[in-house]
């Protein structure tokens, strides 16, 4: 076994085989990359204080006129900083959430969940036969999604791996 990770190979045996030949067994710890997803802030454009920013603009429009800037670019610096610092100041932000969780559940997959819960919750309530062989039906069809597209995932995380490395070594 060649690698350039020794710290990989928890261990290693020679395993009796056919005739004269040996068998070398190694056991590698290997774990799939996960690709965390970074919180970024976002704009919460529904709650800003639009009032309150063109006020803070106009104002800011009106001192800018009396000033002096000696090229186009300083007047375009001072421009995009008011405009930014108007944006901080009367529009609301809020850092997003992490969706690493379960990367494989997309929305055609979430909606069928949520078809899938409102039927349980109607068979639940209402008793109805009719009722409890749909909520089935759809049980399964979403089982079966899940193994899936989680199974597609986990193989791709390794496909993926496995290329990126590959091709890294061919580039000069």
């Amino acid at each position: 076994m060649a690698t350039n990770i020794p710290d990989q190979i928890s261990r290693t045996k020679v395993i009796p085989g056919i005739s004269d030949h040996d068998i070398v067994f190694c056991e590698l710890n290997v774990t799939p990359i996960s690709r965390k997803q970074q919180r970024r802030k976002v704009w919460l454009f529904n709650k800003a204080d639009w009032l309150g920013m063109a006020q803070h603009l106009e104002h800011t429009s009106n001192m800018s006129n009396k000033a002096y800037f000696p090229s186009p670019n300083h007047l375009w610096a001072h421009i995009k900083d008011a405009i930014h610092d108007a944006m901080v100041t009367y529009i609301p932000r809020k850092l997003s959430k992490r969706k690493d969780s379960c990367p494989w559940i997309d929305k055609d997959l979430r909606k069928l969940m949520k078809t899938r819960n409102r039927l349980y919750k109607r068979c639940k309530k209402r008793g109805s036969p009719r009722l409890e062989q749909r909520y089935l039906l759809y049980r399964s069809i979403v089982k079966q999604q899940l193994r899936r597209k989680h199974a597609a995932y986990v193989h791709k995380l390794f496909t993926d791996e496995d290329k990126s490395s590959t091709e890294k070594s061919k580039q000069f």
